[in-house]
């Protein structure tokens, strides 16, 4: 596996550009032979990763969002399942991206035993949700609980560091962690929240708004705040079995991050 420094060059240069957590994620991921975009909606991450490494995969759960990859994004595998049961082989890749994801599966313990589980010892795990920071209770997605079919969805979890650790028990040690966003990036996200669904109704929203709203956010995720940051992304390395730690507990049957009130 090379470790070689990436480029930050971002690219393919027709797509949009990478925006907050998309970004520092593509800067922190190095070069690897493979690579598991985990939840990868329309391919917005994946169609960059091509840089990154030789041999790409994205999975989500929703069908649809799949189907818009593959006509997106060539020369990648695309995969629906669940997270909670990966059909790939022990062992299969470099690198794994999970970004804000965990916070919406429905077993967060047996997510990561089965991302530690596809990870090839020495792998890096790129793994971002909502932090349990100061304005957690700003999280735009539970200002919105039903979905654009009206189906009602769950509350987003929040994870600190810690938690993270927690599930991660001995088989992974986290190597960077960045908490970014403080009260004006929720506040913005839920402003992008609603431009979204007026336009979605056939609302036509001048491009200096929307790109104000994409500039604000990206420019408050910069910042890492620490413990009082709104989201929160680790870069993790899986151990080998005889560097791992002996006893270090994790939770086996039941979502470790809290729901926000």
């Amino acid at each position: 596996m090379s470790t070689r420094p990436p480029s930050k060059t971002a690219e393919p240069t027709s797509r949009p550009p990478l925006g907050d957590r998309a970004a520092l994620a593509y800067n922190w991921l190095p070069r690897v032979g493979s690579v598991l975009d985990l939840g990868c909606a329309d391919g917005y991450v994946t169609a960059y990763l091509r840089n990154r490494a030789a041999k790409i995969v994205g999975f989500d759960l929703n069908f649809t969002d799949v189907r818009a990859a593959k006509g997106k994004v060539g020369g990648t595998h695309f995969v629906v399942g669940i997270a909670e049961a990966l059909p790939f082989a022990s062992a299969s890749f470099d690198a794994v991206l999970m970004l804000d994801v965990l916070e919406h599966v429905g077993n967060d313990s047996h997510s990561i035993d089965e991302i530690v589980r596809v990870m090839r010892t020495d792998g890096y795990l790129i793994l971002s949700t909502p932090h349990k920071g100061l304005f957690g209770f700003l999280d735009p997605e539970n200002f919105f609980l039903r979905g654009k079919s009206g189906t009602p969805r769950p509350r987003h979890r929040h994870y600190s560091v810690t938690d993270y650790k927690m599930l991660f028990g001995d088989r992974l040690t986290v190597t960077r962690t960045h908490r970014g966003g403080l009260l004006v990036f929720p506040l913005v996200m839920i402003a992008r929240k609603i431009v979204h669904r007026l336009m979605a109704r056939g609302w036509r929203i001048p491009l200096i708004v929307r790109d104000v709203i994409e500039r604000t956010v990206n420019v408050s995720y910069k910042i890492n705040y620490g413990r009082l940051g709104f989201n929160v992304m680790v870069l993790a390395r899986k151990l080998s079995a005889n560097a791992a730690s002996v006893g270090v507990p994790r939770p086996t049957s039941r979502a470790l991050g809290s729901p926000q009130p």
